[in-house]
């Protein structure tokens, strides 16, 4: 929890508005989705390292970070929630393994944009 009050406080100093927030944190993977969808996020982009899904609360673009990572916010999901967190992960294998936890988290705030 002391790195995450340091990173919080780093960002402020550079004048970027942020703030700490409890989120229930799940992972997920391309799957086996028929091409040309699999992979495909719903902004658009590819899914990929540090791409994660969020709740409506946050637009696409919305900068997260979790346990020192950043996450970008390109997707959504019929079960994610504003107070819920999906982090993609490059296999099932790595997805079961991360679970689902709760979690601290920085999310950059929108006054930044």
């Amino acid at each position: 929890m002391t790195s995450l009050f340091a990173i919080l406080l780093s960002l402020s100093m550079l004048g970027i508005p942020c703030q700490i927030v409890t989120l229930s944190v799940s992972a997920y993977w391309n799957g086996s989705g028929a091409p040309p969808y699999q992979g495909l996020t719903a902004s658009g982009v590819q899914t990929g390292p540090q791409t994660c899904a969020c709740g409506p609360r946050y637009p696409f673009g919305t900068v997260f970070i979790v346990d020192g990572v950043v996450y970008v916010c390109q997707d959504r999901g019929s079960a994610i929630t504003d107070g819920h967190l999906d982090l993609w992960m490059t296999s099932e294998e790595a997805a079961i393994k991360w679970g689902r936890q709760t979690l601290a988290a920085i999310v950059v705030t929108e006054e930044e944009r």
